[in-house]
């Protein structure tokens, strides 16, 4: 059985994860507190960092080179190209990505606080010149869900969490990571955690207490007030229906201006 050492809030353990839940194969996971990283990962891996993949006497380090392996291993489902042609291409952009996006999402794991706004930066516009590539097909490599796919999903996940902000001119790269969120891999790959050891953040949360005129599908009616408890508002991001895709400030200082304004009429 192969075992993968994965760092609890690792984007590139994350994408070794999904390719496990991809494969539906046997296999077990060890998670790592890389606040308090056990003494026999250095033994595994000389840079001493996650993942690692044990598989009887093999060990493995660095996403793309375990992910490679698994793909070769357990053929099926195939996540790398078939004809060579199209495998080296994939590498070849594989490479890119790890030079031009992921180099600097390290540096926002690992680098220093006053390196952290140029890295965004790089992050945001190489990923702005990906999103036209969704405009005419479902992945980075055409229809079907490749390799390609497994090393983006974890960083477009944590944009939030990087105080990465797209522009609306990303809304078809958006579209796409809503696409591979909604994967049941995907979905796996976030539960593999237990509860207490999942790390949680958020901002702008949206959609928890949506409005709507239906009682059976929102929470608060379009002015903000509770449809079941009449006198509570709600005045801030969770009553917009979903996520635009963009930072909400300025749509939740509306909402929170139009509720009060009808609080106030409310109470004449």
């Amino acid at each position: 059985m192969m075992t993968l050492y994965s760092g609890t809030t690792c984007p590139f353990s994350h994408r070794c994860r999904i390719v496990l839940y991809e494969k539906g194969m046997d296999f077990q996971i060890l998670d790592v507190d890389l606040m308090n990283k056990p003494e026999d990962l250095a033994v595994m891996n000389p840079y001493n960092r996650t993942p690692v993949l044990v598989e009887r006497d093999l060990i493995l380090y660095e996403s793309n080179i375990i992910n490679e392996y698994i793909d070769e291993r357990f053929p099926h489902p195939q996540l790398m190209p078939a004809d060579p042609v199209m495998r080296a291409r994939a590498r070849l952009i594989l490479f890119r990505m790890e030079n031009e996006i992921f180099n600097h999402v390290d540096t926002l794991e690992r680098g220093k606080p006053n390196q952290h706004d140029k890295a965004r930066l790089y992050i945001r516009e190489n990923l702005i010149q990906l999103a036209p590539i969704f405009v005419k097909q479902k992945h980075m490599l055409g229809d079907e869900f490749s390799m390609l796919d497994v090393a983006i999903a974890p960083l477009l996940w944590r944009l939030e969490h990087y105080q990465v902000e797209m522009p609306k001119a990303a809304a078809p790269l958006l579209k796409y990571a809503e696409r591979l969120f909604s994967r049941q891999a995907f979905i796996d790959s976030m539960n593999a955690l237990p509860v207490e050891q999942i790390p949680l953040f958020s901002a702008h949360q949206m959609g928890s207490c949506r409005m709507g005129a239906d009682p059976a599908t929102s929470v608060a009616d379009p002015r903000g007030e509770l449809h079941d408890t009449r006198g509570v508002w709600i005045g801030d991001g969770s009553a917009l229906p979903s996520a635009p895709g963009t930072n909400p400030m300025v749509s939740i200082m509306a909402i929170a201006h139009r509720t009060a304004e009808a609080m106030l009429a409310s109470a004449l």
